[in-house]
């Protein structure tokens, strides 16, 4: 316990006088003897890290902080990975959210800035109002959750769009066989709303306004993570990427300039 206090000690006051970002995660040589106080101490200071991103991102009110939470986890083994661009940016769609709210975000880690904050559908089978029913089977026409990676931008039946790999297997991994893509959509609008009391519906692609869909698909091609949550017990228990353990042993915190090996 002596030791579990003094490492809660150090972290808060290297917290509150220089304060701590981070940059970067990737690849380390897996440690076989992880103690549980540094365990202990490694979790510790991820939590304060992430509850702190999340209040200057501005997220409070507009995203849940569990899905954000999720959301960094992913991103920091995906990155681990070797999957995703040198842009620090997530994308995270919360699909327990009704459709005619702003369920759709995009988020800066390095700015510390929510770039987009916007309407998203999904798919006809999936439900009216609130998406219920989820599926990786082509022909479908339901949406899939999980982690993807925001591959090539191109020109296709629905203009500019945004191919999508998933990377969750039987959960997304077929997204670029069932031609899931994000788009944009006429039916996408506060209009459409206040016209037929629901956001309109896609074939499983989480298509956005016609307004926004370039700008934000622009800002997010080529290699980011996409994190599209639901509240299935079955894949938050079972996905790969949002196991805090791996995290642990293979991420990077860095205190300004000066690095900070959690492995060590």
């Amino acid at each position: 316990m002596k030791l579990r206090l003094l490492f809660l000690l150090i972290v808060l006051f290297i917290y509150q006088s220089r304060g701590f970002s981070l940059i970067t995660a990737y690849n380390e040589e897996v440690i076989a003897d992880y103690s549980h106080t540094q365990n202990f101490f490694h979790k510790e200071m991820f939590k304060m890290y992430i509850k702190k991103l999340y209040k200057e991102c501005g997220l409070v009110g507009k995203l849940h902080y569990k899905v954000f939470r999720l959301a960094v986890i992913g991103y920091i083994n995906m990155k681990a990975e070797g999957f995703l661009s040198d842009k620090a940016i997530i994308t995270v769609i919360d699909y327990t959210i009704s459709a005619n709210e702003k369920r759709f975000f995009v988020i800066d880690l390095d700015s510390k800035e929510l770039l987009y904050n916007t309407l998203v559908a999904h798919g006809k089978n999936t439900g009216n109002k609130y998406a219920k029913y989820f599926s990786n089977e082509p022909k479908s026409c339901q949406s899939c959750f999980g982690f993807f990676i925001t591959a090539e931008a191109y020109y296709g039946k629905h203009g500019y769009s945004l191919k999508l790999d998933g990377v969750d297997t039987l959960f997304n991994d077929n997204a670029r066989k069932r031609s899931v893509v994000m788009h944009g959509a006429h039916y996408v609008s506060q209009d459409f709303i206040k016209q037929y009391g629901r956001l309109g519906r896609s074939w499983g692609c989480p298509a956005l306004s016609k307004n926004k869909s370039k700008c934000i698909i622009d800002t997010i091609k080529h290699g980011c993570c996409l994190f599209i949550y639901y509240n299935d017990k079955n894949y938050l228990n079972t996905s790969k990427y949002l196991d805090i353990h791996t995290l642990l042993l293979h991420t990077k915190l860095f205190f300004l300039d000066e690095s900070v090996d959690l492995l060590n």
